[in-house]
């Protein structure tokens, strides 16, 4: 179990620059000596996120504690982005189990065989699973979400146990597979958007993972795209899919508004 004073720590760490007086020796000591996974600083190498098994530390926490922290990151997003700080900091990406944009098979051309530049491909799907991450945030477990379905991992929600926990590897799998599952057919259903700025497909995609591929395909942000209305396409982005069970949430509000400038971003780079 890791000490308050060690979380406090981290924290500052994480936010402090490694000049700051805060990192003395002796603090340094204090903060190693409280937790093994700093025992070997990232930031010299010659540390492996994966030889503490962090997985097991979120998924012995309280529940309670732990249910008000993924509310904090779904509907708070300077939280997510301290959270997200302080964990890269102090155990490293891989923390985030370092998902790989893959096919099933292992191959790493995931948009290539829609027509996405062989240049830009494997970098546009990996900033997909990156953005994916993002949003929805890492619990190995199965869950309820805001409208009750059964979730697990990355808001992947096919295959769920209820009860059931996960390990790093299978969340990483959950990942790729469900982005993989729910960007083909947003691919196909918008053929245009293979030969679009990288962000505009990003944001495309990560909608299509939050949403679903169908409502996406059907949605008048697709028929946009579809008749080359590429601004209306990225404005609507931010005008629909922000509720559950018809209430707003803040989480939803805030994901589908940076969706839409990330896909006007993508326009306007692409106009130069």
């Amino acid at each position: 179990m890791i000490r308050r004073p060690v979380r406090r720590a981290h924290a500052l760490r994480a936010v402090l620059p490694p000049q700051s007086a805060a990192f003395t020796s002796e603090f340094t000591r204090a903060i190693r000596s409280g937790y093994d996974a700093a025992a070997s600083p990232r930031t010299i190498g010659n540390w492996s996120p994966m030889q503490t098994d962090f997985n097991q530390l979120i998924s012995t926490a309280n529940p309670r504690m732990r249910a008000r922290v993924r509310d904090l990151i779904r509907n708070f997003p300077p939280f997510a982005r301290a959270v997200n700080g302080i964990v890269a900091f102090t155990i490293g990406r891989g923390s985030r189990f370092q998902s790989l944009a893959t096919l099933p098979d292992g191959t790493p051309d995931m948009l290539i065989g829609y027509g996405v530049s062989s240049d830009t491909a494997q970098e546009t799907a990996q900033q997909g699973i990156n953005t994916v991450e993002q949003y929805e945030g890492y619990v190995p477990e199965a869950y309820r979400d805001p409208v009750g379905i059964w979730t697990k991992c990355y808001g992947d929600t096919t295959h769920v146990t209820p009860g059931a926990k996960y390990s790093a590897e299978e969340c990483a799998k959950s990942l790729n597979d469900h982005f993989i599952e729910t960007s083909e057919p947003v691919m196909r259903c918008v053929p245009d958007l293979a030969h679009q700025n990288p962000k505009i497909i990003v944001a495309f995609l990560d909608m299509a993972y939050n949403i679903g591929p169908t409502a996406f395909c059907h949605s008048s942000i697709a028929k946009y795209a579809n008749a080359g209305e590429w601004a209306a396409a990225c404005t609507r982005m931010s005008e629909i899919y922000k509720t559950a069970k018809g209430e707003p949430l803040p989480g939803l509000e805030v994901r589908r508004n940076q969706e839409s400038e990330m896909c006007l971003q993508g326009l306007a780079e692409a106009r130069k």
